[in-house]
């Protein structure tokens, strides 16, 4: 009885389609309030240059008004940002909206992702579960709908990874074009955000190498290990070159000048500890003080599905015991 009720608990297509949903309804709410969270400068900046985007175009020397009215600061390469603007001036929202919204798109591709390579590479429950603690955890709950471009640079690395995956499904033509997919993905991910490409290495040189036969192939072996390396230098290189340049930018600001990468102040910029991600005050913090009325009763109304559809669940599978051993002892 209990393995049966354990497989139970594994989610099926329909399952993973209600969380994404549910999900989706407890954030969007929060996609039409003001950037005012703990680190509202960050979320201000960020929405500042979609703003600008969004009125005079595309623009990689777009003045920061925070800096000062003609200042121009870049920090990463703006791929969020030039996505969030052409979301905005598609729909007509507005920069805060499209900011939130583009910055849920990508959190929620980041979760598919996840999903998906985890189900690939090791199974159905262990996907489910994944995906689960991915979003709702207080850090997925608090910062899914942020205006910022940290989910951006995890969406392209988990696709570049999930793009070598479906590679391996295919030859020829089809093949190549996922592989060159694959390495697009990774340069555009740390492009967006050099620490997080760097910090996703290790996981992407582990997929490559768990799917590769370089066991059975000294050829295997040769061509991933040069993918893996070509991909890995474009992708470092191209941040690299941006990063300089943003840096050698922010120096001749005096303003900004504390905000080049190498200075202490921004290397121990971060959001929060471990601890706030699995503490239950974190929940309770994010319910009272960042959600609204309509994103807490959704979430509400969550949990309480949970629990109805797990009973259910169990008593089934109790009934279904009970037959089965009715029937072979009686």
């Amino acid at each position: 009885m209990n393995n049966l009720s354990f497989n139970n608990l594994r989610l099926d297509k329909s399952s993973i389609k209600f969380l994404f949903l549910s999900f989706t309804l407890i954030q969007l709410p929060m996609c039409f309030f003001n950037p005012s969270e703990s680190d509202s400068f960050k979320f201000t900046q960020n929405t500042l240059v979609i703003r600008e985007f969004m009125r005079e175009g595309i623009n990689l020397k777009v003045p920061l008004p925070v800096f000062g009215t003609k200042s121009f600061v870049p920090f990463e390469f703006p791929i969020y940002q030039i996505f969030a603007s052409i979301i905005g001036n598609l729909f007509g929202a507005s920069p805060i909206f499209a900011a939130r919204f583009s910055a849920l798109l990508f959190f929620l591709l980041s979760a598919f992702f996840l999903y998906q390579i985890s189900k690939a590479l090791l199974n159905q429950l262990v996907a489910s579960t994944s995906l689960v603690l991915f979003l709702f955890l207080p850090f997925g709950m608090k910062f899914a709908h942020a205006p910022m471009f940290e989910f951006t640079s995890i969406t392209f690395i988990l696709g570049s990874i999930y793009a070598f995956i479906k590679s391996r499904r295919h030859n020829g033509f089809k093949k190549n074009i996922l592989l060159f997919f694959s390495l697009i993905c990774f340069s555009l991910g740390c492009l967006s955000k050099i620490s997080t490409g760097i910090a996703l290495i290790p996981l992407f040189v582990l997929v490559i190498f768990t799917l590769s036969n370089y066991k059975k192939s000294k050829k295997e072996l040769v061509s991933t290990i040069l993918f893996i390396i070509f991909t890995i230098t474009i992708g470092i290189f191209n941040a690299f070159q941006w990063n300089n340049f943003a840096d050698s930018v922010k120096q001749e600001n005096p303003i900004a000048s504390h905000l080049v990468s190498s200075t202490p102040q921004v290397r121990n910029w971060t959001f929060g500890v471990i601890g706030d991600r699995f503490e239950i005050d974190s929940w309770a913090t994010i319910l009272l003080h960042y959600f609204g009325p309509i994103s807490s009763g959704f979430f509400t109304l969550l949990i309480l599905s949970f629990i109805l559809a797990l009973k259910l669940k169990l008593y089934c599978s109790y009934k279904f015991s009970n037959s089965i051993i009715k029937t072979f002892t009686y």
